[in-house]
């Protein structure tokens, strides 16, 4: 894993995996996924990091993993 600031480059991935939340109707009372500009308006500029993998996909950590069920995208490998 490597972790890497997190811009606007990552958001698609970023964006699946928030909406992979939203839709176990648990994770959030959020019921749709911001756009990269409304994030980015709505989040503090500072510690803003992204993981990812040896391939540079986008990795989630154990929450996401949660919303998923299992492993999957975004689960934190084993």
């Amino acid at each position: 894993m490597t972790l890497l600031p997190f811009l606007e480059t990552p958001w698609p991935e970023a964006r699946a995996i928030y909406e992979a939340g939203i839709a176990t109707g648990t994770a959030t009372f959020t019921t749709a996924a911001p756009t990269w500009q409304e994030w980015n308006q709505g989040h503090l500029p500072h510690s803003r990091l992204v993981a990812t993998d040896a391939a540079g996909n986008v990795r989630g950590g154990p929450p996401c993993r949660r919303c998923r069920g299992g492993a999957g995208m975004g689960a934190w490998p084993k």
